[in-house]
Protein backbone atom coordinates (compact mmCIF):
# COMPACT_ATOMS: atom_id res chain seq x y z
CA UNK A 1 0.00 0.00 0.00
CA UNK A 2 2.81 2.31 0.86
CA UNK A 3 4.45 1.49 -2.47
CA UNK A 4 1.33 2.30 -4.42
CA UNK A 5 0.82 5.95 -2.45
CA UNK A 6 4.72 6.67 -3.52
CA UNK A 7 3.95 5.78 -6.90
CA UNK A 8 0.64 8.10 -7.04
CA UNK A 9 2.75 10.81 -5.53
CA UNK A 10 5.80 10.44 -8.61
CA UNK A 11 3.02 10.45 -10.76
CA UNK A 12 1.23 13.72 -9.60
CA UNK A 13 4.19 15.43 -9.29
CA UNK A 14 5.32 14.19 -13.01
CA UNK A 15 1.89 15.58 -13.70
CA UNK A 16 2.57 19.00 -12.28
CA UNK A 17 6.07 19.72 -13.50
CA UNK A 18 4.71 18.71 -16.97
CA UNK A 19 2.25 21.52 -16.76
CA UNK A 20 4.84 24.13 -14.88
CA UNK A 21 6.09 23.32 -18.54
CA UNK A 22 3.48 23.60 -20.98
CA UNK A 23 2.26 27.03 -18.99
CA UNK A 24 2.46 30.68 -20.93
CA UNK A 25 1.79 33.68 -19.93
CA UNK A 26 0.97 37.08 -21.64
CA UNK A 27 0.86 40.03 -19.40
CA UNK A 28 0.47 43.87 -20.20
CA UNK A 29 -1.93 46.56 -20.22
CA UNK A 30 -4.73 48.63 -21.83
CA UNK A 31 -4.08 51.79 -23.07
CA UNK A 32 -5.97 55.20 -24.16
CA UNK A 33 -4.23 57.69 -26.60
CA UNK A 34 -1.91 60.03 -24.91
CA UNK A 35 -4.49 62.74 -27.10
CA UNK A 36 -7.57 61.22 -26.07
CA UNK A 37 -8.29 60.01 -29.27
CA UNK A 38 -8.96 56.10 -30.35
CA UNK A 39 -9.26 54.07 -27.53
CA UNK A 40 -12.32 53.46 -25.46
CA UNK A 41 -11.83 53.21 -21.73
CA UNK A 42 -10.71 49.77 -20.80
CA UNK A 43 -10.58 49.43 -16.97
CA UNK A 44 -12.38 46.80 -15.12
CA UNK A 45 -13.76 44.95 -17.61
CA UNK A 46 -13.59 41.14 -18.91
CA UNK A 47 -11.09 40.48 -21.62
CA UNK A 48 -10.23 36.93 -22.73
CA UNK A 49 -7.41 35.13 -25.05
CA UNK A 50 -8.41 33.36 -28.35
CA UNK A 51 -7.39 31.02 -30.14
CA UNK A 52 -8.85 30.69 -33.89
CA UNK A 53 -8.27 27.05 -35.85
CA UNK A 54 -7.30 27.67 -39.71
CA UNK A 55 -9.37 31.35 -39.55
CA UNK A 56 -13.32 28.96 -38.93
CA UNK A 57 -14.52 28.00 -35.37
CA UNK A 58 -13.66 24.71 -36.06
CA UNK A 59 -12.00 23.51 -32.44
CA UNK A 60 -11.12 27.37 -32.08
CA UNK A 61 -11.43 28.27 -28.10
CA UNK A 62 -11.30 30.48 -25.45
CA UNK A 63 -7.77 29.63 -23.70
CA UNK A 64 -8.00 32.26 -20.62
CA UNK A 65 -10.37 34.72 -19.02
CA UNK A 66 -9.02 37.59 -17.07
CA UNK A 67 -10.13 41.05 -15.70
CA UNK A 68 -8.25 44.13 -15.98
CA UNK A 69 -7.70 46.36 -12.94
CA UNK A 70 -8.19 50.04 -12.78
CA UNK A 71 -5.42 50.95 -14.61
CA UNK A 72 -6.07 48.58 -17.33
CA UNK A 73 -3.59 45.91 -16.60
CA UNK A 74 -3.99 42.39 -17.46
CA UNK A 75 -2.51 38.43 -17.09
CA UNK A 76 -3.43 35.63 -18.82
CA UNK A 77 -1.85 31.93 -18.09
CA UNK A 78 -2.67 29.85 -20.89
CA UNK A 79 -2.38 26.24 -22.20
CA UNK A 80 -2.51 24.47 -26.03
CA UNK A 81 -1.28 21.77 -27.70
CA UNK A 82 -2.12 23.73 -30.72
CA UNK A 83 1.21 26.04 -31.81
CA UNK A 84 0.16 26.64 -35.25
CA UNK A 85 -2.67 29.22 -35.20
CA UNK A 86 -2.31 32.75 -33.35
CA UNK A 87 -4.06 34.43 -30.28
CA UNK A 88 -6.15 37.13 -29.97
CA UNK A 89 -7.03 39.49 -27.03
CA UNK A 90 -10.86 40.24 -27.16
CA UNK A 91 -13.61 41.35 -25.05
CA UNK A 92 -16.02 39.56 -23.55
CA UNK A 93 -19.67 38.91 -24.70
CA UNK A 94 -20.89 41.91 -23.41
CA UNK A 95 -18.82 44.30 -25.52
CA UNK A 96 -19.52 42.25 -28.94
CA UNK A 97 -16.23 40.04 -28.74
CA UNK A 98 -14.57 43.30 -29.79
CA UNK A 99 -10.73 42.52 -30.77
CA UNK A 100 -8.12 44.58 -29.23
CA UNK A 101 -4.99 42.26 -30.42
CA UNK A 102 -4.37 39.93 -32.97
CA UNK A 103 -1.70 37.60 -34.76
CA UNK A 104 0.04 37.15 -31.62
CA UNK A 105 2.09 34.58 -31.71
CA UNK A 106 2.40 31.39 -29.00
CA UNK A 107 5.18 32.50 -26.41
CA UNK A 108 5.51 34.41 -23.27
CA UNK A 109 4.82 38.09 -23.73
CA UNK A 110 4.91 40.09 -20.78
CA UNK A 111 4.58 44.14 -21.01
CA UNK A 112 2.60 43.77 -23.81
CA UNK A 113 0.96 47.70 -24.50
CA UNK A 114 -2.03 47.47 -26.47
CA UNK A 115 -2.47 51.05 -27.51
CA UNK A 116 -5.55 52.19 -30.41
CA UNK A 117 -2.98 54.60 -32.35
CA UNK A 118 -3.93 57.71 -33.40
CA UNK A 119 -1.03 59.84 -35.41
CA UNK A 120 -0.52 62.77 -37.53
CA UNK A 121 0.14 61.92 -41.43
CA UNK A 122 2.23 63.72 -43.88
CA UNK A 123 1.72 62.50 -47.45
CA UNK A 124 4.42 63.98 -49.83
CA UNK A 125 4.92 63.01 -53.90
CA UNK A 126 8.29 61.41 -55.19
CA UNK A 127 7.77 62.68 -59.46
CA UNK A 128 9.87 61.20 -62.01
CA UNK A 129 7.26 61.15 -64.33
CA UNK A 130 5.31 64.62 -64.37
CA UNK A 131 2.71 63.65 -66.78
CA UNK A 132 0.39 66.95 -68.41
CA UNK A 133 -2.25 69.02 -67.84
CA UNK A 134 -4.58 67.02 -68.74
CA UNK A 135 -3.91 64.39 -65.77
CA UNK A 136 -5.24 64.20 -62.31
CA UNK A 137 -4.13 63.04 -59.38
CA UNK A 138 -6.11 61.89 -56.86
CA UNK A 139 -5.29 61.05 -53.17
CA UNK A 140 -7.78 59.55 -50.22
CA UNK A 141 -7.28 61.87 -46.84
CA UNK A 142 -7.46 58.96 -43.96
CA UNK A 143 -8.59 61.81 -41.78
CA UNK A 144 -11.75 62.48 -43.25
CA UNK A 145 -12.50 60.01 -46.35
CA UNK A 146 -12.38 62.95 -48.91
CA UNK A 147 -10.26 63.17 -52.02
CA UNK A 148 -7.27 65.75 -52.49
CA UNK A 149 -7.11 66.63 -56.42
CA UNK A 150 -3.91 67.54 -57.65
CA UNK A 151 -3.73 68.60 -61.65
CA UNK A 152 -0.29 67.66 -63.80
CA UNK A 153 1.80 68.36 -64.71
CA UNK A 154 3.17 66.80 -60.67
CA UNK A 155 6.23 68.08 -58.69
CA UNK A 156 8.04 66.60 -56.10
CA UNK A 157 6.89 67.68 -52.38
CA UNK A 158 4.42 67.94 -49.69
CA UNK A 159 0.58 67.79 -50.69
CA UNK A 160 -0.99 67.42 -47.22
CA UNK A 161 -1.40 66.86 -44.11
CA UNK A 162 -3.64 65.12 -41.38
CA UNK A 163 -4.60 65.13 -37.90
CA UNK A 164 -5.93 62.37 -35.50
CA UNK A 165 -5.43 59.75 -38.11
CA UNK A 166 -7.00 56.38 -36.67
CA UNK A 167 -6.25 52.93 -37.66
CA UNK A 168 -8.29 50.96 -40.47
CA UNK A 169 -8.82 47.56 -38.89
CA UNK A 170 -7.65 45.39 -36.39
CA UNK A 171 -4.35 45.93 -34.06
CA UNK A 172 -2.07 44.10 -35.27
CA UNK A 173 1.11 42.68 -33.34
CA UNK A 174 3.61 42.93 -35.44
CA UNK A 175 2.76 45.34 -38.02
CA UNK A 176 -0.29 47.88 -38.53
CA UNK A 177 -0.96 48.49 -42.03
CA UNK A 178 -2.60 50.87 -43.68
CA UNK A 179 -4.04 52.10 -47.19
CA UNK A 180 -3.71 55.37 -49.29
CA UNK A 181 -5.57 55.20 -52.23
CA UNK A 182 -4.51 57.33 -54.99
CA UNK A 183 -4.00 57.02 -58.94
CA UNK A 184 -3.81 59.48 -61.99
CA UNK A 185 -6.80 59.81 -64.49
CA UNK A 186 -7.53 61.57 -67.58
CA UNK A 187 -10.28 60.64 -70.16
CA UNK A 188 -8.21 57.93 -71.59
CA UNK A 189 -6.20 56.05 -68.88
CA UNK A 190 -5.99 55.36 -65.19
CA UNK A 191 -2.41 54.81 -63.47
CA UNK A 192 -3.39 53.17 -59.62
CA UNK A 193 -0.76 54.30 -57.05
CA UNK A 194 -2.07 53.31 -54.15
CA UNK A 195 0.40 53.27 -51.25
CA UNK A 196 0.20 50.45 -48.17
CA UNK A 197 2.34 52.27 -45.35
CA UNK A 198 2.92 50.41 -41.40
CA UNK A 199 2.16 52.43 -38.63
CA UNK A 200 5.01 50.94 -36.46
CA UNK A 201 4.88 50.13 -32.76
CA UNK A 202 6.60 53.70 -31.71
CA UNK A 203 4.03 55.79 -33.52
CA UNK A 204 1.15 56.37 -31.36
CA UNK A 205 -1.12 59.16 -30.79
CA UNK A 206 1.08 62.20 -30.89
CA UNK A 207 3.43 61.01 -33.40
CA UNK A 208 3.75 61.77 -37.14
CA UNK A 209 4.04 58.97 -40.08
CA UNK A 210 5.78 60.34 -43.23
CA UNK A 211 4.24 58.64 -46.51
CA UNK A 212 5.81 59.19 -50.11
CA UNK A 213 3.81 58.65 -53.00
CA UNK A 214 5.98 57.60 -56.21
CA UNK A 215 4.38 59.12 -59.19
CA UNK A 216 5.93 57.77 -62.20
Amino acid sequence: MKNILILISIILLVSNCKKEKTQRIISGQILNCNNGVGAPDFKNIEINLFQQKNGSNNKSKVLANTTTDSDGNFTFYYNTENTYDKLKIRTSSGFGFFILLEDIPIEDIRNLKIIRPSYNLVVSLNVTKPFTSNDTLFVSKPDSNTIFKIVGPFISGRIFKSKNVPLNGTLNYNENKQKITSGVYNSATAYDLSKFYNIEKNKFCIDTVYVNIDVK
